[in-house]
């Protein structure tokens, strides 16, 4: 009998660690690695136009080696815990595949409505990531991102 109840902890400890080690595997997995932020490049909300499903941005890029074409996605990160979060989508999406630069005066405004991406966000901390495909000399070099943090109350 002893033996029986030893082997049967011992499963009950192996089951509770793996179950340990996912549970954290997929914590960590929430958490924002670091990206390619873009050189000479910003984005801010445009005043007054914050709401819990959307907002308005101006993008400002100055960079003069590397062209950068911003597209219509997005995704919106949650501070938890001093660490950002990446958000779910409540369901699949998918963007055109537009592209835009900045004009002479080096902006571009966009406005982006998340509700049907996000739903209106709750009061919190929150990171609009933009990203945009980065060209040099006729030729694409990868990605990076732009983002503007904001408050819902």
């Amino acid at each position: 009998m002893k033996k029986g109840l030893k082997i049967t902890l011992i499963m009950c400890l192996i089951i509770a660690i793996g179950l340990f080690l996912i549970a954290k595997f997929v914590n960590a997995s929430k958490i924002v690695k670091e990206e390619n932020i873009l050189k000479n490049a910003s984005m801010i909300i445009k005043d007054n136009t914050l709401t819990n499903n959307g907002c308005k941005v101006i993008i400002t890029d100055t960079e003069k080696e590397e062209i950068h074409t911003y597209g219509n996605g997005y995704r919106i990160d949650k501070k938890e815990n001093n660490k950002w979060v990446y958000m779910k989508p409540k369901k699949d999406i998918g963007f055109t595949m537009n592209g835009y630069r900045v004009k002479e005066d080096n902006k571009l405004e966009m406005d982006i409505n998340w509700s049907n991406v996000y739903g209106n966000l709750k009061p919190g901390h929150y990171r609009l990531v933009k990203s945009a495909a980065i060209q040099m000399n006729n030729q694409y070099k990868g990605d990076g991102v732009v983002y503007t943090e904001f408050t819902i109350e």
